[in-house]
């Protein structure tokens, strides 16, 4: 008869455990909005929580680089849009040295303005973002272009950011392809300059042509760039979307639904209480098998 009645005892104090343990379960989801806090709570879903924290770490460095990466592409973009302006220039001041009605005064003031156009476009070459030079290639800590003639300093080397899984986009220009090869920009501004110094209308007539040779190799760069900032978008848009669904996911396995949440607590301390009184019967019923 004791015996009987022990092991009815224990059998409740088991109940009321585990009735005790999903109150305070539940009370905790309520405070942390966590569905669970250990792998012990919910074994079945620690696969999926380890792989979708570890995706969207992953989409989020990804999206790091694309940022950093776009940030520098932006601004070279913008360098190579006066670069334009520049050849622009010259080939208005080409076009109107090539006037007949043109002093030499004139042709004295254009090639002064020369001058200071080709300061303006080594400016742009030599341009910096964050202490880096945008078109040195590797060597982005050293000036790409100096000297006079102008030289090229920097690398050939083109940089490349991972922009997805298995996925790359070339992230720069260099200076070799934009300034220098195959049409020597600086040199042919040099050029201008002495063909107007000395009035040489047949250079003159040449470098026309050379320097809209001289412009299309930066405009098609600059296209290359701007299609590469575009591929960058269109990553962009997809890491954005992988993300969501990765978090969504979380959402599912880890984020406790409130709603749901205060109703089971509302049945778990009902059933706490029903324990509790069971557990105070059962007691007092062993007690009396000891009187």
């Amino acid at each position: 008869m004791r015996s009987t009645a022990m092991g009815q005892y224990r059998s409740v104090q088991h109940n009321l455990s585990k009735a005790s343990s999903r109150v305070d379960r539940l009370y905790l989801q309520a405070t942390t909005g966590e569905k669970f806090r250990v792998a012990s709570d919910n074994p079945s879903a620690v696969g999926t929580v380890l792989s979708s924290r570890s995706g969207i770490t992953m989409q989020e460095r990804h999206m790091e680089n694309i940022a950093t990466a776009q940030d520098r592409m932006n601004s070279a973009d913008s360098y190579l849009g006066s670069a334009e302006n520049v050849m622009q220039r010259l080939t208005e001041i080409t076009t109107a040295a090539l006037n007949g009605s043109a002093s030499q005064a004139d042709l004295t003031t254009y090639a002064n303005e020369v001058v200071t156009l080709k300061e303006q476009l080594l400016d742009v070459a030599n341009a910096q973002v964050d202490g880096k030079y945008l078109f040195a290639g590797f060597n982005d800590q050293i000036v790409p272009f100096s000297g006079d003639p102008v030289v090229y300093g920097g690398t050939t080397d083109t940089k490349w950011i991972e922009s997805g899984p298995g996925e790359t986009v070339q992230s720069n220009l260099t200076g070799d392809v934009l300034f220098i090869a195959p049409v020597d920009v600086f040199g042919e501004i040099d050029a201008l300059e002495a063909a107007l110094l000395t009035g040489d209308s047949a250079v003159l007539d040449e470098k026309l042509a050379t320097l809209e040779q001289a412009a299309e190799q930066i405009r098609s760069q600059r296209g290359i760039l701007g299609s590469n900032n575009a591929r960058l978008d269109d990553s962009l848009v997809l890491l954005e979307d992988a993300q969501l669904q990765l978090q969504s996911t979380l959402s599912c396995y880890e984020d406790a639904d409130l709603t749901q949440v205060v109703s089971e607590m509302a049945q778990a301390e009902q059933a706490l209480e029903a324990a509790l009184a069971v557990s105070s019967r059962i007691a007092s019923l062993s007690l009396l098998d000891y009187l």
